[in-house]
């Protein structure tokens, strides 16, 4: 059963970043946001696999840093895992490689996500 998250203002903690990465679970916080917001978790005719009301979060996070002159990158598992923490070690290298070219990180999910990504992320700067 996905773990039931609220969105969070995390805007004021990204200043002075001139790069974030936004990396995703593709289950609990679209499943959550869908819940909240009452609307379709996957609506397979109108937007594939993808929970719109989620990438209008994305968009909402997005779209005020890239106003700042942000950069922004979104990033997810190509095939969602019920579990953040369970990501495979190439999704893990994919992830690692991406963040690379990235001041920060931005996590959308649970603690085990943000563990998972930290995990990851250890050895580099970001």
């Amino acid at each position: 059963m996905p773990i039931f998250l609220e969105p969070r203002d995390i805007l004021t903690e990204l200043v002075g970043f001139e790069s974030v990465l936004i990396v995703s679970c593709p289950i609990c916080p679209p499943m959550s946001l869908a819940m909240q917001k009452k609307e379709p978790f996957i609506d397979l005719f109108k937007s594939g696999l993808k929970t719109e009301v989620f990438e209008e979060y994305i968009k909402s996070i997005q779209e005020p840093l890239e106003q700042q002159g942000v950069r922004t990158g979104v990033h997810t598992t190509r095939v969602p895992s019920p579990l953040m923490c369970l990501w495979t070690d190439g999704q893990r290298r994919r992830l690692l490689e991406r963040a690379r070219d990235y001041e920060a990180v931005l996590v959308l999910g649970c603690n085990s996500a943000t563990s998972t990504v930290k995990d990851v992320l250890k050895d580099t700067d970001c």
